[in-house]
């Protein structure tokens, strides 16, 4: 896990997983394996980012794997790159006290019992 970079001009990541090995910036661009997004009440626009925009941007990109963690709802959805495509579908989803299974190559699961909500 790397620490929270500027990887597009608008975007910084709140959590980035990358392969190994990767010793530049153009290297670690390219060896993302995850970006997670995490929801927050501090600005309406974020959270629609974090939603929407986001997800189509890191798609576009190349980005394997996208996780949002959505705060307000108690939810977490795991996207994948649709093969052969640029746009993500729905890998797994769920409520919050529900493990989210990480694939290949991270193999992993995390916990989300305790994750903080806002309303």
């Amino acid at each position: 896990m790397g620490p929270a970079r500027r990887l597009w001009p608008l975007y910084v990541p709140d959590v980035v997983f990358i392969h190994p090995g990767a010793t530049t910036a153009e290297e670690e661009r390219t060896a993302i394996a995850l970006v997670v997004e995490v929801t927050s009440p501090t600005s309406p626009d974020t959270v629609l980012n974090d939603r929407t925009t986001k997800p189509v941007q890191y798609a576009k990109a190349g980005v394997p794997l996208y996780l949002l963690v959505d705060q307000e709802l108690g939810h977490w959805t795991l996207f994948g790159l649709a093969e052969g495509w640029q746009r993500y579908q729905m890998a797994a989803d769920g409520a919050y006290g529900e493990e989210i299974n990480l694939p290949a190559p991270l193999n992993f699961s995390l916990t989300t019992a305790g994750w903080p909500r806002w309303k």
